[in-house]
């Protein structure tokens, strides 16, 4: 028996990180469970929080996650209080422990549906459920429920469809899809962990195949209709379809599972705060691309997202050498997809991560084509808003390319940020106020620093709290760029970049080029050339068959018209010509 001296021994009254919890009611005639959050857990009771309100006076069971010993404890407790949360959609209930039990006892599965440690565990360890936050685990816990499944039953069928999520405890089964003569072939076989389903939660498209028990069963079953309304509740529980998407994209047997419009995914690039990064290939053209999937979260707010792809259809129409190009922008699986220009060269956060210090020569070379790229922008009313190491590459041959042009996410409400991008924000723009070309100036002017010296302008243990301090408060200091070794210049102009309050800067990125240009020969040198940006001639071949001459000539007449709209000119050799359409 465990006494409350030994509790004493391995558990604190208050946690910094809440620990998962089963609690559980029984009456005589039935029993069910509830996943809950501990918040604070002391000798004579414990905090809770979950989205049920417990009734005052009721004595359920309580099962809690003890990761000290790894192990479960057991304790048998009577609701002493309960209110409501701030936000009203979650309940905060005191427990107060009558006596406790022996650790580690487990109620064991039976009619009364009783879940056990085991059954937790094997959740957790799945794939699908490392994916969602600690805040959001027990709502989505709660909206799972075990089901038996007999041999040889179609428990998933698209004639039928329940619109149900299955996750596999125990057993095989078949996936089958109806062929054009009416029968049923084999797809595959998910087997112990393996998951069916996901696509009634990630498309409105019907379900195009079925599953077969091959023994019996023992599966999680999660209702869309159930996930829905928990979402209602707690809207950040969305990117649990986020984490859907991406196990999907990892699965290397089927390419057909990683299709998005045009393009199939071929690898994960990486990850940010905004969603993930993936190499694709476009399906007729073999062309790589990079294709930026936004997580759910972002996706669901419909209104700015309205305003999102405005914006994206006007960073598409950059054209600057030193501008990474969008392509197209793809809605599905219930989020946006953007279609960049695939680069194959290294970020400059990948280069401060192993502290290189530049060469003066080098970042007047890079700066110069940063500046470049952020004027041609800013000419189109333009702003950057993120420009940080992470979004800015350096190809093979020095060339300089920057992506992320003015569609960065928000900060959140909340003010979590990681702490590398909080260095390169302006100080109104961490304040949420109005930002603009001198924002970039800012983030520009950190970035000149750190390239120069290999290290952030910012000490201290808490480099985040440096950053916001600074950035906030107006503790800049001049003695931070004072290095011997930088020219005066260069100093000034990072100090004047890098002024707390937006008059002091720069009034303008063409500004900093002239007076950098009069500075430095490399710099002004390094400035890519009107011809850089000025005609280029494309050729396209056609391949086809007499009988398709017809159809030909009108795709390339629309091709022509639309082409000098834009101010191109447009020249086809060969038996088909294209004559200009001059009325009015």
């Amino acid at each position: 028996m465990a006494t409350f001296r030994d509790l004493r021994k391995t558990v604190r009254e208050s946690l910094d990180d809440p620990r998962l919890a089963v609690v559980f009611f029984e009456t005589n005639h039935s029993s069910s469970y509830h996943f809950a959050n501990v918040l604070n857990l002391g000798i004579q009771g414990v905090l809770i929080e979950s989205d049920k309100k417990f009734e005052n006076g009721i004595k359920p069971r309580l099962m809690i996650k003890n990761p000290e010993l790894d192990q479960w404890d057991t304790f048998f407790c009577r609701v002493a209080w309960a209110q409501t949360t701030e936000s009203e959609k979650q309940y905060k209930t005191g427990l107060e422990f009558l006596f406790p039990v022996d650790n580690g006892i487990e109620p064991k599965p039976g009619t009364n549906g009783d879940i056990t440690p085991q059954d937790i565990d094997f959740l957790l360890t799945t794939r699908l459920f490392k994916t969602v936050p600690k805040g959001f685990l027990c709502s989505l816990l709660n909206c799972l429920s075990r089901k038996s499944v007999a041999q040889n039953t179609r428990f998933m069928s698209g004639e039928n469809p329940q619109n149900c999520l299955y996750i596999i405890h125990k057993g095989s089964c078949r996936i089958e899809s109806k062929n054009k003569t009416g029968f049923f072939e084999s797809m595959g076989r998910k087997r112990e962990g393996d998951m069916i389903g996901d696509m009634a939660f990630l498309s409105t498209e019907p379900l195009i195949s079925d599953a077969v028990s091959e023994s019996e069963m023992v599966v999680w079953e999660l209702p869309a209709a159930k996930f829905e309304q928990a979402c209602r509740l707690q809207q950040g529980l969305i990117d649990f379809l986020t984490g859907l998407l991406t196990n999907r994209f990892d699965d290397p047997t089927n390419p057909e599972l990683k299709t998005v419009g045009r393009h199939i995914i071929t690898q994960l690039i990486g990850e940010g705060r905004t969603g993930f990064v993936y190499k694709g290939l476009h399906k007729q053209l073999n062309l790589p691309v990079a294709v930026k999937m936004m997580k759910h979260h972002q996706a669901a707010q419909k209104d700015g997202f309205n305003r999102f792809k405005q914006k994206i259809s006007r960073i598409a129409d950059l054209n600057h050498p030193n501008i990474v190009r969008i392509y197209d922008i793809e809605e599905q699986y219930r989020t946006f997809f953007i279609i960049m220009e695939y680069i194959e060269g290294e970020s400059l956060d990948s280069l401060f991560g192993k502290s290189i210090r530049l060469s003066l020569d080098k970042v007047m070379y890079f700066l110069a084509q940063i500046c470049s790229a952020l004027s041609h922008a800013h000419d189109q009313k333009i702003i950057h808003t993120h420009l940080t190491p992470s979004n800015i590459f350096i190809l093979k041959d020095r060339h300089i390319l920057v992506s992320d042009f003015g569609w960065a996410a928000p900060i959140p409400e909340e003010g979590f940020m990681e702490d590398r991008n909080m260095y390169y924000l302006a100080p109104e723009h961490i304040r949420g106020e109005r930002i603009d070309q001198r924002s970039d100036i800012y983030s520009l002017g950190i970035l000149t620093y750190e390239m120069l010296t290999g290290r952030s302008p910012f000490s201290g243990e808490d480099q985040g709290t440096a950053a916001m301090d600074m950035n906030t408060a107006g503790r800049i200091n001049s003695s931070f760029v004072r290095l011997p070794e930088l020219p005066e210049f260069i100093q000034k102009f990072i100090l004047k970049a890098c002024a707390k309050l937006p008059e002091k800067r720069y009034g303008s990125i063409h500004d900093v080029i002239q007076e950098l240009s009069g500075e430095s020969a490399l710099f002004k040198n390094a400035l890519p050339l009107k011809q850089d940006m000025g005609q280029e001639i494309s050729a396209l071949l056609v391949s086809h068959k007499r009988n398709q001459r017809r159809t030909l000539f009108r795709l390339l007449d629309e091709f022509s018209q639309k082409a000098l709209d834009l101010g191109m000119e447009v020249n086809i050799t060969g038996k088909i010509q294209i004559h200009e359409n001059h009325e009015p």
